[in-house]
C-alpha cells in the first residue's frame, strides 16, 4: 500500500503515480481527501453538492473514492479507492460514512467536472511530493 495526498485539484492519475502503482499491484490510499478543507469552497464542488443534495465534504470524499473505479488492483471490493479522513464531530463522522453506505454515486459527468478542477493543488509543493 502507498498512501498519497489525493483530492480535487490534483490530477486523477497523480502525475502517473496511480497507474504506476496499479501496474505493480500496489493499493493507493488517499490522505487529505478534503485538501485540509480547501476543497469544500471550490465552486464546482458546491454546484455538484447542490445537485445531489449532499454536503461539499460528501462530494469531495466520494470523488476521491470513485477515482478507484476502473483500476484493476488499486480498489477495494466495493470498487472504491480507500481513503483516510477524520473528525471529532459525530455529525461529520456519520456523514463520512454515507459516502460508502448511502447507495449513491457521482455521475460520469460529475467526475469529469470535478477532474477539471485545478485548485487546490498539493499542500506539499516540494520535489518528490505528489505534484512534482
Amino acid at each position: 500500500m502507498n498512501q498519497m495526498q489525493t483530492h480535487i485539484g490534483i490530477p486523477a492519475d497523480n502525475h502517473g503515480l496511480r497507474s504506476l502503482c496499479d501496474s505493480h499491484g500496489i493499493v493507493l490510499e488517499a490522505y487529505s481527501p478534503l485538501a485540509h478543507g480547501k476543497a469544500l469552497g471550490v465552486a464546482a464542488v458546491q454546484t455538484v453538492a447542490a445537485a445531489h443534495n449532499k454536503s461539499t465534504a460528501e462530494i469531495a470524499l466520494r470523488f476521491v473514492a470513485q477515482l478507484g473505479k476502473g483500476l484493476s488492483s488499486s480498489i477495494s471490493p466495493l470498487g472504491l479507492a480507500p481513503l483516510v479522513t477524520s473528525s471529532s464531530n459525530p455529525k461529520h463522522l456519520a456523514e463520512d460514512l454515507t459516502v460508502f453506505t448511502g447507495g449513491w454515486a457521482l455521475s460520469d459527468a460529475d467526475m469529469v467536472t470535478l477532474q477539471a478542477v485545478t485548485k487546490p493543488s498539493c499542500a506539499l509543493e516540494a520535489p518528490g511530493s505528489c505534484c512534482h
